[in-house]
């Protein structure tokens, strides 16, 4: 694979001048990489070593899908996609609203489960659906797990969000969802909140991988990488078999920020807009690098799993940005970036792939953060904010799921008593016998010859069974004929 490095036209490599390219198109001496199985690039074959995902892994990142329905698993498609590079998947109450309220892929299997359970609360039901789409999932990416010793081929699960203020609850829920899903490449979603950081050391400790979300700052990342590192050396199982990831999110922070320095105004607030986010990743990934370069190796040995740090909310919320900036700007050695169908898409058409891209102009980085300061924008208590209002829009994105599920099965439960009620009535009025009598008043209450005379068809099978040697005879005239259309 061929890469570049975004360079400014002193030839002096700058995070300005390559978040300047970014947003408006492709960053100079970069590779524009395209290509999926199935297509033609060019008039030649593309091969699946070719794909974009399958350059990012080259360059040292995985992709995983943010998004999951129970068609993707059932059509091929995930399979196809794994083919093409891709290496995980994560859920979440939103991406599972969506799939159940918003198609009727689920329809049977919760009119299954209500007439099993016609008394089981939403969330039950909610549970059912999910854990058999995660454990599809994670049957689909077990062969990438077991060849990766453990390093890719996850799909996670999120705990309840209206846990996220409570330790215990949230051990307990997510020691409940490890083993009723019953896999282990599943990874278990738990915040990064004050409550939620010891549940993490306490979860790894346990032997129970897990997906660290709602990271914004690198004092969260600081919390948790720590308990991550503590709850390994508690470990009561083999450590090698336990795998964690930071999801650090990105574009909420500089859609918050970008909105703050719009409104200090200065010429020094507004030159930084649209790099706060690139920038503080920039120093967490420098953290990421102190604490689980080589002498975490040296500590714990091969085949430990450093616990990676992964991109979240990388699509882009700002028209004005290019739509694959939080991909292209953090490619990194040992990353994980869970993408967006339409993100994955606008990816694979027009991405470009520069490998390290996460560690250039780090003082740049550094300076883009002291000018945030000194324009009086304090971007630990903006990603405190942000934080806390993600724990309450998770929880109500739970709330509106379980109300979506309920709603779906009174829909059902509607639909099923029509059709009974509807059934019996047939049943009782003599339809079927009706039918077969040539009855033209089961479609009107006249009397219809012409429908009478156009039910011929119902007998077709007794009339035309002294026909069947002719038919095949004609068959046999055909093929000698060499008729082929």
């Amino acid at each position: 694979m061929v890469v570049g490095a975004s360079s400014s036209p002193s030839g002096r490599s700058d995070m300005r001048f390559a978040v300047a390219q970014s947003l408006d198109k492709k960053p100079a001496n970069c590779v524009h990489v395209v290509g999926t199985i199935g297509l033609r690039n060019n008039g030649a074959s593309v091969t699946v070593a070719n794909h974009p995902m399958q350059q990012l892994f080259q360059a040292g990142q995985s992709v995983w899908l943010d998004n999951i329905r129970r068609d993707i698993m059932d059509s091929g498609e995930l399979a196809a996609m794994i083919a093409n590079g891709l290496r995980g998947m994560t859920s979440n109450p939103s991406i599972f609203k969506n799939a159940i309220a918003g198609s009727t892929l689920y329809d049977a299997h919760l009119v299954k489960l209500d007439a099993a359970t016609p008394d089981a609360p939403a969330i039950a039901l909610f549970e059912a659906v999910a854990i058999a789409d995660i454990q599809s999932a994670a049957d689909e990416f077990r062969s990438l797990y077991d060849s990766s010793d453990g390093g890719d081929g996850f799909i996670s699960l999120e705990v309840s969000p209206t846990l996220a203020h409570d330790t215990q609850g949230t051990i307990a829920e997510a020691l409940r969802l490890w083993g009723a899903v019953d896999r282990p490449n599943l990874m278990v979603k738990v915040p990064a909140t004050p409550a939620g950081i010891p549940a993490i050391e306490e979860l790894i400790a346990q032997g129970v991988n897990i997906n660290v979300t709602l990271i914004f700052s690198l004092e969260h990342y600081e919390a948790v990488a720590q308990a991550f590192i503590s709850g390994l050396e508690r470990c009561m199982v083999d450590p090698s078999r336990v795998a964690s990831v930071a999801s650090v999110f990105i574009s909420r922070v500089d859609a918050s920020v970008d909105a703050l320095l719009e409104e200090v105004g200065s010429t020094d607030a507004l030159a930084i807009a649209g790099q706060v986010a690139l920038s503080a990743a920039k120093t967490i990934y420098q953290r990421y690098l102190e604490l689980f370069g080589d002498d975490f190796e040296a500590i714990w040995g091969r085949g430990v799993h450093p616990q990676r740090v992964l991109w979240a909310s990388t699509s882009t919320k700002n028209p004005a940005f290019r739509d694959v900036l939080y991909i292209e700007e953090l490619v990194g050695n040992n990353t994980v970036n869970t993408v967006p169908p339409k993100t994955l898409t606008a990816f694979e058409d027009h991405g470009v792939v520069r490998a390290n891209a996460v560690t250039e102009d780090v003082r740049g980085a550094h300076d883009v953060l002291t000018i945030l300061a000194a324009v009086g924008v304090d971007l630990a208590a903006v990603c405190q904010d942000l934080q806390d209002a993600g724990v309450e829009s998770f929880a109500e994105a739970f709330e509106e799921l379980l109300a979506a599920v309920e709603e779906k099965r009174d829909g059902l439960r509607d639909s099923g008593d029509a059709v009974d009620a509807r059934l019996a009535a047939w049943q009782s009025e003599g339809v079927g016998r009706r039918v077969w009598d040539h009855d033209p008043t089961v479609w009107g209450e006249a009397d219809t010859p012409e429908i009478s005379n156009r039910l011929g068809w119902l007998h077709l099978p007794e009339t035309m069974a002294d026909n069947v040697a002719d038919w095949a005879a004609f068959a046999d005239v055909i093929r000698d004929g060499s008729f082929t259309d």
